[in-house]
């Protein structure tokens, strides 16, 4: 029982991965059964995933709102239904010459809180239902703007792929709920005057966690685990097992029946 990182590769969704965790870590038993993850990635993305199992399932509601870090491709010249290139791809009617030094300035006028709606194709509930099921029949969705924070923004490279497509790689620190492929669709759109999409994803860091690509970590001492869980949020007993973690969301102490950091 435990907590760890686990890396997602690109293809399967985020809960046919954990099958996957859950047989490399030897737990048995059904897929879902005694394993959890806190932010989803689209199965077109990959990396970094917050597991936790066992009783280490117990601290995953209170790393909800851990800021990411994201590497995305960004698909100028084209855009698709979903933001991403899992659809197909509608060319804009323009030529464009985006210049590495307006892009970076551009990602400088972003930083800080701003209000985001989410994509479409989404898992955001709209009257209990997900906003992509609605999308895929056509129907109307509306949904609201949430507060987010793009805490900072970098400008990677920009590549000429074909005749007027370019893939623009920035990375993105930015706080829990965030949507990449919105920004996507809204920069191309404020600085072209169409949506883009995105070409690729990459989650590389979670809360103080940063790394490009690993197989998995696993949390297996209360140092590692206080150095990436806010400290003020567990409770140790006498004897240094962790003897609760503290769930915001529900303004309470959640106890466990055992040390989630234990693997016996």
């Amino acid at each position: 029982m435990g907590l760890g990182l686990f890396w997602k590769p690109r293809g399967p969704s985020s809960s046919q991965h954990l099958g996957q965790v859950k047989r490399d870590l030897e737990l048995g038993g059904p897929s879902r059964k005694g394993i959890g993850h806190t932010g989803t990635l689209d199965p077109f993305a990959e990396g970094w995933l917050l597991v936790g199992w066992g009783e280490g399932t117990k601290l995953l509601s209170a790393l909800q709102k851990l800021d990411k870090i994201y590497e995305a491709e960004i698909l100028l010249g084209a855009s698709s239904e979903t933001l991403d290139n899992t659809a197909s791809l509608e060319a804009w009617p323009l030529e464009i010459a985006p210049q590495p030094e307006a892009l970076e300035s551009f990602l400088k006028t972003k930083i800080g809180k701003q209000m985001q709606i989410p994509p479409l194709f989404s898992a955001k509930k709209v009257e209990g239902v997900r906003a992509y099921e609605l999308a895929r029949k056509k129907q109307d969705v509306e949904l609201k703007a949430c507060e987010i924070e793009l805490k900072s923004a970098q400008h990677l490279s920009l590549v000429k792929a074909e005749k007027n497509l370019w893939k623009w790689t920035v990375r993105l620190h930015v706080s829990s709920g965030t949507y990449i492929r919105a920004f996507a669709r809204d920069w191309a759109k404020e600085l072209f005057g169409y949506e883009a999409c995105l070409s690729g994803l990459k989650r590389t860091g979670i809360g103080q966690f940063l790394k490009e690509t690993q197989e998995f970590v696993v949390f297996k001492t209360a140092d590692e685990l206080t150095a990436f869980y806010p400290a003020e949020s567990l409770k140790f007993n006498q004897t240094g097992a962790l003897e609760a973690a503290w769930i915001p969301s529900a303004e309470r102490w959640r106890y466990f029946n055992a040390d989630p950091l234990s693997f016996s």
